[in-house]
């Protein structure tokens, strides 16, 4: 074989190793950049902040202890909704975050300069555009705020415990279920729902936020029987009885005090899956191009030796 022709084939088996090795996934690393967070909080006033008979203005101010701030968006809440929500954005790990409640007639132009109310004089203002502003509340995972006073809040969503029947075992276990589905609900107030799935001699036990709930205070949808839950009350404690097994959502309104329940059947469980043909052909020709590239490889750097002891043997 000429010199040409060994560097060529030379050239080629290298080429192959190195598109095996590095050319499938490209793991150059690149500087880290700090990540975006875009995501909302959520804000039910209940009873407070007008309880839906007048308009106004949120915004938030967002902080940690190193100086790092953000505000949210600057958005308006008209009557007769108590449900507020402000879309943000940030670049860091937020710990605190303080809500400000406006006159609605504080425009955007004077927020953006003035977004604490400070400064009111300045843009013609005899007192501060702020109605409210709460205390700083903990920033949390669950990014919601239900208001205890005017000021004071808690980063917080209701919350029970699902006691799970263990038939072999004549007995329960028990996980906690958060209801962090929070929407406007059609009497304009915040709405707190889960879906959870209930078998038979299941039990809730309804936790926080839920004190003055009683039976009265429960409206069970076409989708439940009668006989499906049981309701329940033992002092302070509260909750349901599971008769029949389904998938049950229920939806609370906190200012109300009110929950609606409704059901839908358990699922088949889904078959697993059996690897097809087309699986296996594919798992095969990874399998034979790795070897081919291992074989190139090999055979390229044997033909560089080779030269190499020729060149010494002249």
């Amino acid at each position: 074989m000429n010199r040409k022709n060994l560097f060529l084939v030379t050239s080629l088996s290298l080429l192959l190793g190195l598109v095996s090795l590095v050319g499938v996934k490209n793991t150059s690393v690149l500087p880290a950049k700090a990540e975006v967070i875009e995501s909302k909080i959520t804000v039910d006033p209940s009873k407070y902040w007008g309880n839906g008979a007048e308009n106004y203005k949120v915004a938030a101010y967002i902080s940690d202890d190193d100086s790092h701030s953000a505000w949210t968006e600057l958005v308006t809440i008209n009557t007769p909704s108590t449900f507020v929500e402000l879309p943000f954005k940030l670049q860091f790990n937020a710990l605190y975050i303080k809500v400000y409640r406006y006159n609605v007639d504080f425009s955007k132009e004077n927020w953006e300069v003035d977004p604490t109310g400070e400064h009111y004089a300045d843009y013609g203002w005899s007192v501060s555009p702020v109605l409210n502003k709460t205390n700083n509340v903990e920033f949390s995972n669950i990014n919601h705020i239900i208001l205890e006073n005017e000021n004071y809040g808690f980063n917080r969503v209701p919350s029970m415990v699902h006691q799970i029947y263990l038939p072999d075992q004549s007995t329960w276990e028990s996980e906690d279920v958060y209801l962090k589905t929070i929407n406007e609900n059609s009497f304009h107030h915040t709405e707190y729902s889960v879906e959870v799935e209930l078998k038979e001699n299941d039990l809730i036990r309804l936790e926080r936020y839920f004190d003055n709930i009683d039976e009265s205070k429960i409206t069970l949808e076409d989708s439940v029987s009668d006989t499906d839950l049981e309701y329940w009350a033992e002092g302070s404690n509260k909750g349901f009885d599971c008769k029949g097994e389904g998938i049950y959502t229920l939806r609370f309104d906190y200012k109300e005090q009110t929950i609606e329940i409704s059901k839908a059947p358990i699922p088949a469980p889904t078959p697993t899956p059996t690897p097809t043909p087309e699986n296996k052909t594919y798992i095969y020709v990874v399998i034979i191009v790795a070897s081919v590239t291992a074989v190139a490889l090999v055979a390229g750097l044997v033909l560089i030796l080779r030269k190499h002891s020729k060149n010494k043997a002249k």
